[in-house]
């Protein structure tokens, strides 16, 4: 699968960069520490405190 149809999941700004030289599609951030962390960075296209709050729809938004 070509990374450009990918979503990757990180919780590090370097991890964000990785996913973002990559070609990622989206890039979501998972909150491990500070939130305010991620939302300040712009390459974020999600932001979730918790996996178990990833829904279908959310998925096929990011994908579509």
């Amino acid at each position: 699968m070509p990374s450009s149809n990918t979503i990757i999941f990180e919780d590090s700004p370097s991890g964000f960069a990785a996913a973002e030289a990559a070609g990622a599609k989206r890039i979501v951030g998972i909150v491990t520490g500070n939130r305010s962390t991620l939302e300040a960075d712009s390459r974020l296209d999600l932001i979730l405190d918790d996996y178990q709050k990833l829904s279908g729809r959310m998925i096929d938004q990011l994908l579509y």
